[in-house]
């Protein structure tokens, strides 16, 4: 296919997205979680999932606070991501994650994003939050 095809292809072949879903948590405390469950699809999809988190220490004199952010799908951790301080004593945190995979026809699929703290200090940590968005759209392997 020629450089100048590529917005035919699109035409010819247009995305089907099978399941968009987003889901928010928030929490007064230090940790929050967001859970999406993709059905039984009837095609193959790729599926892309992305989380973000935030939580706030603002309790001065703090020494080794944070967050940590864990996307879990089925059950297993596929990817992490963490936001820490050793010594601030009133300090934000932000951390996100995505994973991508494959998820066959007939095989539901349970994403879970979590924010948890981190750190000796992180246990006074409030204001949790979390954000999880999940697309999957249709594929076939060749």
């Amino acid at each position: 296919m020629q450089d100048g095809d590529s917005a035919l292809a699109a035409k010819a072949a247009p995305v089907l997205v099978l399941y968009d879903e987003t889901e928010k948590s928030e929490a007064k405390g230090n940790a929050a979680q967001a859970e999406l469950k993709i059905p039984a699809l009837r095609s193959d999809a790729v599926v892309v999932a992305s989380a973000s988190g935030s939580s706030a220490y603002r309790s001065g004199g703090g020494v080794n606070a944070g967050i940590i952010l864990s996307l879990v799908i089925d059950d297993s951790v596929v990817a992490r991501d963490d936001s820490f301080e050793g010594t601030s004593s009133n300090i934000g945190f932000r951390s996100s994650a995505s994973h991508t995979f494959y998820l066959a026809a007939n095989k539901p699929a349970a994403i879970r994003a979590k924010v948890d703290h981190y750190g000796t200090g992180s246990a006074d940590n409030e204001d949790t939050k979390v954000s999880l968005s999940v697309i999957a759209i249709a594929a076939r392997k060749p």
